[in-house]
């Protein structure tokens, strides 16, 4: 369990700074919208900022080269496009999974499905709430999400794993399903609530 909170602490620490960097960003965006629109809905505005954080963060440890991340230029230096060191895995996870147990990989395999899993569950969640119009599409669009991080990791020092998109998207389900159950609930103590001048009497 100490190695695993490790690991989740390596993974907090290193979307950070991307995190910070994007902020002042979105910020400025969010602003620009506001200027065009003269509307200022305030939740909506820290999820909005929430959310493209969120994504920033995702895309940091997905898609930027690992030197980038680690901030180590002097070894593992990327190329555009990176043929000679993409590796790409295809196979059936469960596979991968007997085959690291057996190596005594616990924690690789805590990483890489638990990762890829709970990574995605901030967007099943979250974006619904906020295009409640395409909100039905939502694990369509987290899936076209992780097929678009995977397919660029083909031109970075990283490995494209198709095993990813699955993980990816069943994160995103996850996610969805917990903003469905939100939502039932918010909706039966909404439907509990006395109308405005109503004392529950009846006449």
């Amino acid at each position: 369990m100490g190695e695993v909170m490790r690991m989740i602490g390596g993974y907090l620490r290193a979307m950070g700074l991307p995190c910070l960097i994007a902020l002042p960003f979105i910020l400025l965006s969010r602003f620009i919208v506001y200027r065009k629109t003269r509307r200022f809905d305030w939740k909506r505005e820290v999820l909005c900022v929430l959310f493209f954080v969120y994504l920033a963060a995702v895309l940091s440890q997905t898609v930027l080269p690992d030197s980038i991340l680690h901030l180590d230029f002097s070894v593992n230096p990327y190329r555009l496009p990176n043929r000679e060191n993409t590796v790409i895995y295809i196979g059936f996870p469960i596979g991968w999974i007997q085959w690291m147990l057996a190596l005594g990989q616990l924690s690789e395999v805590v990483r890489n499905i638990g990762g890829n899993v709970l990574l995605f569950i901030p967007y099943g969640v979250l974006f619904p709430v906020l295009f409640r119009r395409y909100g039905k599409l939502t694990v369509l669009f987290g899936c076209l999400l992780s097929v678009f991080i995977e397919s660029s990791q083909l031109f970075f020092d990283r490995v494209t794993d198709l095993n990813d998109v699955m993980l990816n998207t069943f994160g995103v389900l996850l996610g969805y399903l917990l903003y469905r159950v939100i939502r039932v609930i918010m909706k039966k103590r909404q439907a509990k609530k006395p109308a405005p001048g109503d004392n529950g009497e009846t006449r």
